[in-house]
């Protein structure tokens, strides 16, 4: 007998963040109201009597019976008294009395999800703003955190909050863990805000003045709480913490987000994410640029900040006695003295993650200076110096969201798939999608011999006549110039169904009982 299939809404997926199971195991959703599709095998709906919803909250210790509803109905709607982790489960009950599973525990849950409703809370542990310079520090009070998503904006102080366009954001590479230290482009007194969303989408922010006690906009919530945030912000899509209409983001770089409570959820709803998330570098830590890149031709990128730089050495009689590194982070118009080494190390050791480089991520442009045994050496590089090498370090992972197939109107035998994909560093061809039948069995490429495609969003997929099943997961792979690598596998199989439902009349049928 086919079971009968579960889908809850559309709801982002965060890779690596469940505590216990597979970043596949859970959702996490920010409300205590969700609409619950579910689709009988229209074959059996005479057999059924009726189909139970059943929730454990001991992790499948125990089911409880939450709702029950007729063969035909579409959903569930499962009404959730607290915050917390819930596991989902459907079970047919048919006409002779037989119930498909007999015991809710004996097969794998339909859906595992985390309820979370807490906005995170921010607090500063240190603000200051001297010498041009802002130096932040923040905790953050949230069960589920986020901290990829923390973002910091600032304005002038006495400037409206409400006005978006007065916000910037400080710039890449300013923040490291739950630190930031940027130079903002106001001179004067300015109002910071750290903001945050947690695993379920909820967005929590804090702000702060510095540098100065000028008058401060009637606007300022009096609490010192959130402020409106800035036009094009990360967390477009999830609710603010005070309402602000924030237009949306073009970039995929929000945590998850969970759907508003419906009265009628529909089955499919290709506007949501279906699976969501970044992962870790996978490929050799540098990489030469690839020939669609605009940076000139000995620009080379880098996925972790330590590597080693291979050289030769042209010395006199008296030998090289060491050798020094000099780094320029704008292109050669400054230079500092990096590092010194002995005449005999071969490759340099280059460490660019010290105490004294706050911004690890970004350009560096580099230059060798050996020294002779009598002293000698050409000096330190002079302002405006080409670098002999350009690295560019890239520690951060693609971003990718999955959203769910669409029929493709110009070929009736194709699925559109659909993703989005983000990334500061991405080359031409960079994104790999698979199927597969099982997850655990062989991926295929639904390219075929074209391996990676280009980050157009979209790709017309002619599904194969061979699927032994409608069902299939989509793997969606993308790298970057530096090789960093993430995944993202759809939690639940897609159905492959291209074919529209025909009836046919075939005259009038004899009145039976009349």
């Amino acid at each position: 007998m086919d079971p009968t299939t579960i889908a809850l809404l559309a709801t982002g997926l965060s890779l690596g963040q469940a505590p216990a199971e597979t970043a596949a195991d859970i959702r996490f959703v920010n409300k205590r109201t969700l609409s619950i599709p579910v689709q009988s095998n229209p074959a059996r709906v005479k057999e059924l009597k009726e189909v139970g919803l059943f929730i454990s909250r001991d992790r499948g210790g125990m089911y409880e019976s939450h709702q029950t509803i007729k063969p035909l109905d579409t959903s569930f709607t499962l009404n959730a008294k607290e915050d917390g982790e819930y596991w989902v489960q459907v079970q047919e009950v048919l006409t002779n009395g037989t119930r498909v599973p007999e015991n809710p525990r004996e097969i794998p849950p339909a859906e595992k999800l985390v309820i979370d409703t807490t906005v995170p809370k921010v607090s500063f542990t240190a603000a200051d703003f001297t010498d041009g310079e802002v130096r932040l520090e923040w905790k953050i009070d949230d069960k589920h955190p986020a901290d990829a998503t923390t973002k910091v904006f600032y304005m002038p102080s006495g400037a409206d909050p409400k006005e978006a366009k007065v916000w910037r954001e400080a710039p890449p590479g300013s923040i490291r863990k739950r630190t930031a230290r940027f130079k903002p482009e106001f001179a004067g007194p300015i109002i910071v805000q750290v903001a945050t969303a947690d695993l379920a989408g909820n967005v929590g922010a804090e702000n702060r003045e510095l540098g100065g006690k000028p008058a401060i906009s009637n606007s300022l919530p009096k609490d010192n709480g959130p402020l409106p945030l800035p036009k094009d912000n990360p967390f477009a899509g999830i609710p603010n913490p005070v309402d602000a209409i924030v237009p949306k983001s073009p970039l995929p770089v929000s945590p998850p987000v969970a759907p508003p409570p419906l009265a009628a959820a529909p089955l499919v709803d290709s506007s949501k994410p279906i699976a969501m998330g970044s992962g870790l570098a996978t490929q050799p830590s540098v990489q030469p640029a690839a020939a669609t890149t605009p940076e000139p031709a000995n620009v080379q990128y880098s996925r972790s900040a330590r590597f080693d730089l291979a050289y030769t050495l042209d010395g006199g009689p008296s030998g090289v006695a060491r050798t020094d590194l000099y780094v320029t982070r704008d292109d050669g118009r400054s230079w500092v003295r990096w590092s010194a080494h002995d005449g005999r190390e071969t490759p340099l050791k280059i460490v660019l993650d010290q105490r004294f480089n706050k911004e690890v991520e970004g350009d560096y442009g580099f230059a060798l200076v050996p020294v002779s045994g009598a002293g000698l050496s050409d000096g330190a590089p002079t302002a405006g110096a080409t670098p002999e090498l350009k690295v560019r370090v890239d520690l951060t992972a693609p971003i990718i969201k999955v959203y769910q197939p669409t029929a493709d109107p110009a070929n009736k035998n194709a699925l559109v798939l659909n993703w989005e994909a983000a990334d500061r560093n991405f080359g031409k061809e960079c994104i790999a999608i698979e199927y597969a039948e099982d997850p655990r069995g062989t991926w295929k490429s639904v390219s075929g011999d074209a391996a990676k495609l280009e980050n157009t969003g979209t790709y017309s997929w002619q599904p194969p006549l061979t699927l032994a099943t409608p069902k299939v997961y989509l793997r969606f792979t993308a790298w970057d110039l530096a090789g960093n690598k993430s995944e993202v596998v759809t939690p639940n199989p897609i159905l492959v169904d291209l074919q529209k439902p025909k009836a046919r009349i075939q005259g009038i049928a004899p009145s039976i009982g009349r």
